[in-house]
């Protein structure tokens, strides 16, 4: 029964098991969790310039801190469960890291304008459903995980469609076509920025499910777009969330990196303690093997002697 649990716990965790990378609606579900908790969390304060800068840092670092807690495991268990089957699964962890060296390098290339890394990556979910292996499926949390951030620290938030699970029609599809009728639900907003009734804030979860084109939404293009216009009107607009996506890679990258140390180091112990009792099993087996073949001769020559002796 505890296996079946910790299986499950784990399978929400880990939906996929494409990648060691944290299931992106989970890590949403308790952003949204802390919001509730605490309402003045992820959104303007209404403080001087100095104090809104400072509480969006808070923000950002309870962000990645529950993120890594996700990717680490809450509890000595839940970390003990996710050594063990990355243990088995060493090749995924390999190239999750690859993934999140490949973010990195990709940051570099582009300047470290994050803005650029999130539309060059805009199509790794239809990669994704396309074939789904590690690279693909990393790269689009590590990219969600980047729009999450940009999402909650925009200054308003002009549509409602992701304050509400996405339409059935949303789910499953590998892309919205500009020319979809339906496109259009997503872009219904107030004027006045009113809060609708029954909103689920900062968004809602589901729609960072691993089944919705998250990517082709307006509301992506337009966290690009205010990206975009940020940069042309201050080159350095986007320098602390740039340095903290860094920091966020490097974490990752940290974690990734120690465990897999950590499990080549056990599966080494493991193979030498197996290759010391093959080879002392045979060893044994040729002493055994020598001690029966002294016997035989010594009974060979007694019996001649023996026979020496009657003639």
């Amino acid at each position: 029964m505890l296996f079946l649990f910790l299986h499950f716990d784990q399978e929400k965790l880990f939906a996929g098991v494409a990648d060691c990378l944290p299931c992106m609606q989970s890590y949403a579900e308790r952003i949204v969790a802390m919001r509730k908790r605490d309402p003045s969390l992820f959104t303007l304060r209404g403080g001087t310039i100095d104090d809104e800068f400072f509480h969006a840092q808070d923000d950002l670092n309870l962000m990645l801190k529950e993120f890594m807690t996700l990717m680490e495991g809450r509890t000595r268990l839940e970390a003990f469960w996710i050594y063990w089957r990355q243990f088995w699964q060493k090749d995924v962890l390999i190239q999750t890291l690859e993934s999140v060296d490949q973010m990195i390098l990709r940051l570099q290339e582009r300047g470290n304008l994050i803005n650029e890394v999130l539309w060059s990556d805009r199509m790794c979910y239809y990669r994704m459903c396309t074939l789904l292996d590690t690279h693909n499926s990393a790269t689009v949390k590590l990219s969600k995980f980047i729009f999450l951030v940009c999402l909650v620290t925009r200054k308003d938030v002009p549509y409602h469609a992701t304050f509400f699970p996405p339409a059935s029609w949303l789910h499953h599809r590998r892309a919205i076509r500009p020319g979809d009728p339906r496109r259009s639900t997503l872009q219904q907003y107030d004027p006045d920025n009113e809060v609708p009734h029954g909103a689920t804030t900062p968004f809602h979860p589901e729609w960072f499910a691993r089944t919705i084109p998250l990517f082709d939404t307006p509301e992506f293009h337009d966290v690009v777009a205010e990206m975009d216009n940020s940069i042309r009107e201050n080159v350095n607009a986007l320098m602390d969330r740039t340095s903290f996506f860094k920091m966020s890679f490097s974490k990752m990258r940290g974690v990734l990196a120690k465990r897999l140390d950590l499990i080549s180091q056990t599966q080494a112990k493991i193979i030498g303690f197996v290759i010391t009792g093959a080879v002392g099993i045979i060893a044994k087996m040729n002493v055994i093997d020598a001690l029966s073949d002294i016997q035989n001769i010594t009974s060979a020559v007694l019996k001649h002697l023996v026979n020496q002796t009657h003639t």
